[in-house]
Formats: structure tokens, sequence, C-alpha cells
């Protein structure tokens, strides 16, 4: 069966709309009428993944679209470097029924560093390859208005009474201070600008712009600065509806990150970010140039594509548990009761590494709101703190988690998503410092510390996480907090079951984890009984657990785990998950 995913009503953004017959190919009508296209990006990136893509083309080209839109990353290097490997690939693009619109990403020529493989000979290639005519891939294809012979993978096309257009725009920070970076992209905002200035002579109702590198909104990438100043630019003088269709970040999303200078939101610019590696997915984009929005999404996963991707049974691969753990990991939910999450249809994966897993029946909250569970979780007490004020109001010099696992020789880390920079102490955007425990302590080597450890999180494709469980880096302790969309806080269970998906594929497939002396913990934060989900090696498939737990058995637990020698606060009397979970 088909499973369909609704993004959710958000941030003055219509996101359910009706699921609408895209138009025949021939010329848009006078008035403008609803159609519906397609968006994809890092495809190919493993064997499983190139097999399962013949039918993610299938089921776009059941789905009656006017086209398709790639935004980059058809494989990794080194075999998507080749001429042979672009040749195939560009085959299957011409599967799809109805035109499909690619722009290229970083690991199809910049990242291409493998010996031999020089990334300017690799674009040129890709070039040849992809971009030598004035057409769409695909069975039928698109006329395109192409940048110029230097550029032509920038190209544009107008549909029912809609702008597009691509930008070649990457990942990696975009090449920047290479030889060829500067004069990409000046073409490319020049590509920008014109597109909105031709946008305003048609008279068209919206713009759609595609490219691959995750622009980094609201913070200073040197790599993507001018680009989004030229784009905030554009779309605040264009008022109507702007659309960025990107990949690189590994999960797929829609949210308004666009602020103004002022610091308010720019309503009329909406981004949607495509399933990551991870997923067999695509997004449905319907347009309707009569609504206000203009714009609805549905996520679609085929039939047969997993949620996340199969690294091998991430559970009961060890006989028995070690002695000491090298890492433990805390992934860190927010607001959802268990029966909002567990068996519920919009959290397949969670609900799925549950059976697959372990899972605690009786894991309860400790006290409401959020502050004083991550302080009870992480120091043994709450210190009485009743709101979730930030560290200005609240800090404390007691012993924690964080010092117990320094003062043993080990790291520790916490991982914040969208935090902008290390140890932030006050809220910003969809970071919440009240997710952040490790900000709320100032005792001994504390402040240093979470200058130096308390650090942003980056996506499954770079960045500090992601490059620890690559490298061999990852601290004995790893807290990750998920924005406050993606916990679940401000957004509904499916957003958080994605991107869940997202990063859980990513942790269980790493050389780390597969070493086997990592394990993980799921952990909500509040209100009542309230989910909790077990993985490591050693933790039997299907473990469930009736005996009561809470913030304080997941802190004695842990400091057993790592060795640590005595417990925190009411740590001290809380019952143990080690024997329960094979821990």
């Amino acid at each position: 069966m088909l499973r369909r995913w609704f993004v959710p009503l958000g941030l003055g953004v219509t996101l359910i709309g009706q699921t609408l017959a895209a138009p025949a190919m021939a010329a848009p009508a006078a008035t403008p009428r609803p159609f519906a296209f397609g968006a994809i990006g890092d495809t190919g990136f493993t064997a499983d993944a190139r097999a399962r893509f013949p039918g993610l083309a299938g089921d776009m080209n059941a789905a009656g679209l006017a086209f398709s839109v790639h935004d980059g990353n058809i494989g990794a290097d080194p075999d998507a470097c080749t001429d042979q490997f672009y040749a195939a690939t560009r085959d299957l693009f011409d599967r799809f029924a109805s035109p499909l619109v690619y722009t290229p990403g970083d690991n199809e020529w910049l990242n291409c560093r493998t010996e031999g493989m020089e990334p300017p000979r690799r674009l040129a290639a890709l070039r040849r390859t992809f971009f030598a005519t004035d057409r769409s891939r695909g069975a039928t294809t698109l006329q395109l208005q192409r940048q110029s012979p230097d550029y032509p993978e920038n190209a544009r096309w107008r549909y029912g009474g809609v702008t597009f257009a691509t930008l070649h725009v990457v990942g990696s920070h975009d090449d920047l201070g290479s030889a060829e970076f500067g004069a990409r992209r000046r073409a490319a905002i020049d590509w920008l600008d014109r597109t909105f200035d031709r946008a305003r002579q048609d008279a068209s109702a919206a713009i759609v712009l595609v490219w691959q590198a995750d622009p980094w909104f609201q913070q200073d990438v040197p790599a993507y600065n001018d680009l989004r100043g030229a784009l905030r630019a554009d779309t605040t003088a264009f008022r109507k509806p702007v659309l960025l269709v990107h990949g690189d970040s590994g999960r797929f999303g829609v949210d308004k990150p666009m602020v103004a200078p002022n610091g308010t939101t720019v309503t009329n610019f909406t981004r949607l970010q495509t399933f990551g590696p991870a997923d067999a997915g695509w997004v449905r984009v319907d347009v309707d140039p009569a609504t206000r929005d203009v714009f609805s999404f549905t996520a679609e996963i085929p039939p047969g594509a997993p949620a996340a991707p199969a690294p091998g049974a991430p559970c009961g691969t060890r006989s028995a548990p070690p002695d000491r753990w090298q890492h433990v990991i805390w992934v860190w939910m927010e607001n959802k009761d268990r029966n909002d999450v567990l068996e519920n249809p919009a959290a397949p994966f969670e609900t799925a590494l549950a059976e697959a897993c372990g899972t605690a029946r009786q894991y309860s909250a400790v006290t409401r709101p959020s502050l004083p569970n991550y302080l009870a979780a992480t120091s043994g007490t709450t210190f009485g703190v009743s709101d979730d004020a930030p560290p200005a109001d609240h800090s404390f010099a007691a012993d924690n988690l964080f010092r117990q696992v320094r003062a043993s020789g080990r790291r520790a880390r916490s991982y914040e998503e969208d935090m902008p920079r290390p140890c932030v102490l006050q809220t910003t955007g969809v970071y919440a410092v009240k997710h952040n425990p490790a900000a709320y302590y100032r005792g001994g080597d504390d402040r240093a510390a979470c200058h130096r450890d308390d650090v942003p999180l980056g996506t499954t494709a770079a960045g500090p996480f992601a490059s620890a469980l690559d490298d061999g880096t990852l601290p004995a302790f790893s807290l990750v907090t998920p924005n406050l969309c993606n916990d679940t806080h401000d957004c509904p269970v499916k957003r958080g079951d994605v991107w869940l998906s997202s990063w859980l594929g990513r942790i269980l497939s790493s050389p780390t984890y597969r070493a086997g002396s990592t394990a993980v913990f799921i952990v909500w934060d509040e209100p009542g009984i309230i989910p909790h989900l077990v993985v490591s090696p050693s933790t039997r498939p299907g473990t469930v657990v009736d005996t009561p737990f809470d913030h304080y058995s997941l802190l004695r637990t842990t400091e057993e785990m790592l060795g640590i020698g005595y417990h925190l606060g009411r740590a001290a009397a809380a019952r143990s998950m080690r024997s329960a979970f094979r821990l």
C-alpha cells in the first residue's frame, strides 16, 4: 500500500490541498489551470537505492505529473564520478513518462576526488551528458531556456502561469575559494535576478527555484551569504509566492526559513527540502495559481520502499553487552504520550524500530514542562524549576552527567539542531535553549566545555555529528536534540518520524555503531507515560518491558554503562534499565 504523508498546516502556508490531475503537454491555457509536479533528489547513493529507482520512477509516472525536477546528487564518489555512471543515470531519467529537469549536486562532480578524478573535468563531462540540448530529460521533453553555453545547467521554463528555474548551487560550500567558483556564482545570481525580471514581465503567479545546496538560512556561511541576500531582495520585491526546492539536508521538510532584516518572516517564501538518501521517496507539489498560497505538498513513499535504510539488524547482533560501553547516544523528542507515537500510522519508522529493538511501556516523565525534565535526566534533580526560562534565569553549579564523563577522561557533547553557533544561551529561531541542558550548568569547567562541546548538529550529510559517526571521534556521551519542529514540539508526529528515520538510519549504518559498543536511547521529555526506545547490538529484538522507569532511570543506566562509579541525585535510588534491555 502506498504510504502518503500530507504535510501539515504551518507558518502561514497551506500545505494540504486537493490531488489534481496534470494537464496535457500542450501550451498552458490563458487562464492557468491547476497542475502538479514531482520533486526528488539524493538518489542512487547505493546499489540498493539504484535498484529501487525504477520503482520510484514508475510510481511518479502513475501520478499524472506535468513534469518532475531532480535537485541533484545522483550518487556518491567514486561510483558517481564516471562517464558510464552519468550515461546510465541519464537513461534512467529518460524512463520518466513526463519531462524531468535535473540540476547538478556536489556528489557527481565537486566531491569526485578519488585519484584520477578531477572535479573540473567531471563537471565538463556532466554538462556534455545532461545539458547538451535545450530539452529536458524524460520520454516527453520540455523546451528549456538555458543561460549560456558556459552554464547550460541553469535553465528556465514557464508552465501553468508559473516561472521555473534551476541554478547551479551545490553543497560542500559550493567550491568556495576555487578558481571556478566566482564566475559560476556570478552567473547564478545573474540568472536568479533575470528569472524574477522575466516572471514580472510574464505576470507569473509564482516562481519555483531548484538547486541542490542547503543555503543555511539565518546562519553566517560565506559560501551562501551573497546568494541568500540576492534571493531575499528578489523575493521581497516580487511579493508573490516563491518556492525554493533543494536537497542536501538529508531529510524531507517544508518550512519558511527566510527572515527579513527586521526579524520578521518573509511570508511569501517557502522552502521544500526533498527526501535524503535514507529514503526512496518523492514529493508531489500541487500548483493552483488561483489560490493564495499556490503550492501544497504531499510526501510519497512508493510501495516496498523502507522509511529508512536497512543497515542490517540493529539489535540482537551481540550475545552479551560489553562491560563498559564506548558510546551512549540520547536523542530527545518532545511532548507526546506513548500512544501518540507507537502504533500510530503516522509513525511507521518508530513503530518498526520498537518492534526491532526494545521499548519501555511504563516510562514516565519526572514533571512538567520541558526544562526540569532535561535537568533531571542530566543531574538527578529538577532544582525546583517549574518553567522553561533561559540560563539567564536558571544556572546551576551542581555536578552533572557532562562533567561526570569529562572527569572520567572522556568527552561529552551536545548536538543541537539549528543552533547557530556553539553554546547559544537563548532561544533563536527553531532552536530552543530549554532543550539544551548543558547550557544551564556553570560549575567547574562547565562554561568552557559548553563553548567547546555544545555544538550545532549539522545534517546527515555533513556536520559535527555525522563526521564523528564516520571518523571514529564520537564522544562517550552524545545528546542529540532536533529543532522545535523535528522534535514534534511544534509539528506533528509524522515530521518526527521522518526525521528519526533519516538520522537513525545514519547512526545505525555508521562504522561506529557497527563496531558493537554504541547504544542509542530515543527519549521523549513529557507529559505522562511517554515513548522510550532502546537500540543496541545486545538488546533482544522485540523486547518489551513493563517495569516503571523514568528520566532518573535513564541517568543511572547511562552512568553504569559508561563505567561512572557514582550516581547523581535521585539516580542513586532509581531503577536501572541495564538488565531489562541487556545493556
